[in-house]
Parts: C-alpha cells; structure tokens; sequence
C-alpha cells in the first residue's frame, strides 16, 4: 500500500471526468493513470499550437522567468520603462497584486486572428465581477504578475514586438484584471501602457501582437 496516494480537496473537471470515463470504457484505466486523472491540474485549454486567436511562438524553447518576490510594481520600474509608463497604473489602482513567484517558463504567443481581450482569451468579461466564477479561475491560470512582467522585460527582451507594435500582459491588481502593453519607442526605449481586460476594443492580428502567459498555459504548448 505504499504507492498510493490521497489527493485532499481534488477538484475534478467536467473535462477530466468525461476524459477519465472514455477511458474506462476503453479499460484502459489502472492505478497510475487514475491517480493521474486526480492531479491533474486545471489547465487553460489552448490546444497544441493556440487557439482560433493565437498561436504559440516558443513551443519547446520557452522564455524563462526568473524567481520574483513581489516587490517591484511597474509604475516604479522606471530604470526598465525608459520610454514611458501609462499614468493609469496608479490612477486605476492597476499596479498592485503581486506575489512571490518561483521560477518559470512563460510561453509567447502571437495574435492571428482579430478579437478583443475576452475573445482572443476565451474569456467571457461579463463574469469576471463574480469572484468564483469559472472565467476568473481560467484567466488566473494565464497571468503574470506585474513583478513577473519587469523581469521579462529586462531578460527576455528578444521575445518583445519590435516597431512600435505591442506585447500583452494579461495581469491582476486588487481582483481587477488588466493587460499590460510593452513596446518600444521611436528611439528604441522600452514604453509601457495599460488597458482594462474587459475593455471592448477589437484588436487586430495584421501586425501580430504578441501574448505573454503564465507556465500553466506552457504545458499544453511544450
């Protein structure tokens, strides 16, 4: 009885169950790979390459984050932010939130097809004001925090849009949601803006912008 486990306060999807019971009628279940079923993380689903919005750049050579404790918030970062950085940071209490984070793989994806936050996401905005609701679950799964997104910012800056064209950072201040916008300026200096998540402006794809997410949505891209 020495290999087995207890998993407390497993949380099983409809996903995992209806997965789990195909496999059951298959017989193909055994002690692993149940166990496997009950640890399996809750994982947001973009599919192998993406989704019908966004494809993976950095499937197999993800950019790595290194161990943050929370401490930096982007309206400070101005030794990074040499360009710019958005009032609305501070004015919409966007720059809060973060906490101490291992290190970790953070895939990059680009745009290809137009779409607001939500819809590039498969996030449905109007449910992000109930706190328990399953789309608030799923964008945590997604997101930096905004000590995560300075270090990327400094480390991994190749993986940044060039052109004056933007990289997205989904992130969460307060139990708000917002993205942060990274690009370059004019003169090549780092520039960073803020919008609300749920704002209802369709950004295009033409350009490829580019979407940074957290390891969760790695492991389905890896």
């Amino acid at each position: 009885m020495a290999d087995k486990k207890v998993i407390a306060g497993s949380d099983i999807t409809a996903k995992q169950m209806k997965e789990f019971w195909g496999q059951v009628a298959l017989e193909k279940i055994n002690r692993q790979n149940f166990q496997h079923f009950l640890e399996m993380p809750k994982l947001v689903n973009l599919g192998e390459e993406g989704n019908d919005h966004l494809r993976c750049l950095s499937a197999g050579n993800h950019p790595i984050i290194q161990a943050c404790d929370g401490s930096r918030v982007i309206s400070e970062a101005k030794d990074v932010f040499l360009g710019w950085i958005d009032g609305d940071f501070v004015g919409w209490d966007a720059d809060g939130n973060s906490m101490a984070t291992p290190e970790m793989p953070a895939p990059v994806f680009e745009q290809i097809q137009d779409g607001t936050f939500g819809q590039i996401l498969g996030i449905n905005v109007g449910n992000l004001s109930d706190p328990n609701s399953a789309d608030v679950e799923k964008l945590r799964q997604m997101i930096l925090t905004p000590h995560q997104i300075i270090d990327f910012c400094i480390n991994n800056q190749v993986w940044l849009r060039t052109d004056g064209l933007a990289t997205f950072f989904p992130y969460e201040s307060h139990g708000n949601f917002f993205v942060a916008r990274v690009g370059f300026s004019s003169v090549g200096l780092l520039k960073v803006g803020v919008s609300r998540f749920g704002h209802s402006f369709e950004w295009g794809a033409a350009y490829r912008p580019r979407f940074v997410l957290s390891q969760l949505v790695g492991r389905l891209v890896a």
